[in-house]
């Protein structure tokens, strides 16, 4: 139960800040707006993914899932990042 419980936790807030900044990132939004969305959007994926994590007989399939999702976003967020400052 403590695997699923911190696997959910720190994996569904990496996915949810990942995908937060993302969209705060790559939407032309004005920034309170980006802001306020991302941040109520990634409490309720965070909530969905720990929801997820629990009601799954087995972790294997998940992680497939969100590694690479993971992987992509970050990577997507550092490209975003790097393409801003120069």
């Amino acid at each position: 139960m403590w695997t699923k419980t911190l696997l959910g936790f720190f994996l569904g807030l990496a996915l949810s800040l990942s995908l937060g900044l993302n969209l705060v990132l790559l939407v032309p939004w004005p920034r309170p707006v980006g802001l306020t969305v991302a941040y109520l959007g990634g409490f309720f994926l965070l909530a969905g993914y720990q929801t997820w994590v629990f009601c799954a007989p087995d972790l294997r399939p998940l992680l497939r899932w969100s590694l690479p999702t993971l992987v992509a976003t970050a990577g997507l967020n550092a490209w975003a990042l790097m393409g801003a400052a120069v």
